[in-house]
């Protein structure tokens, strides 16, 4: 599944699809895959970073992956962020299949004037980290699911 509100549709109008290749910092965080812990997927590259969150911190498990899984593509990037963050959740997308995990993982890009921010988490039956009405942000939304084809980039305009 696919779904955005319509500040994302133009703003993925605008990126240079041409520039395809994601940043190497990006890349080794990826590369790093997702790991479970306790019915939970986390970016291994950041679920033994200091923080002193755990499960009980939040409402439900896709809150707390959410909350874990927050890649802000500015910290990596000087430019570009949107697209490095449709590559990135590509690649975290094929790491996900390449380990053969259950269930479907999904990826919530949000853009704004701060900056590009990807989250991820497990769909699970009864939670949600976003609304219904995409249209309702302020800030432009993407969602998109593992299960979606490896070169989701391209059916994003569809």
């Amino acid at each position: 599944m696919i779904k955005m509100n319509e500040k994302m549709r133009m703003e993925l109008k605008a990126i240079d699809w041409g520039r395809r290749q994601l940043l190497s910092a990006l890349s080794d965080l990826a590369t790093q895959g997702v790991t479970e812990r306790a019915g939970c997927f986390f970016l291994a590259a950041l679920v033994d970073k200091g923080t002193n969150a755990v499960e009980a911190n939040f409402l439900d498990r896709t809150g707390w992956e959410c909350f874990l899984n927050s890649v802000h593509i500015d910290d990596f990037a000087s430019s570009d962020y949107l697209l490095n963050a449709c590559l990135f959740v590509q690649s975290i997308f094929r790491e996900w299949k390449r380990r053969g995990y259950p269930g479907i993982f999904q990826a919530i890009i949000s853009n704004d004037e701060y900056g590009t921010v990807v989250k991820f988490h497990l769909l699970r039956n009864g939670e949600s980290w976003i609304g219904s009405d995409l249209e309702g942000y302020e800030e432009s939304i993407l969602l998109v699911d593992s299960c979606e084809d490896d070169e989701f980039i391209g059916s994003l305009f569809c």
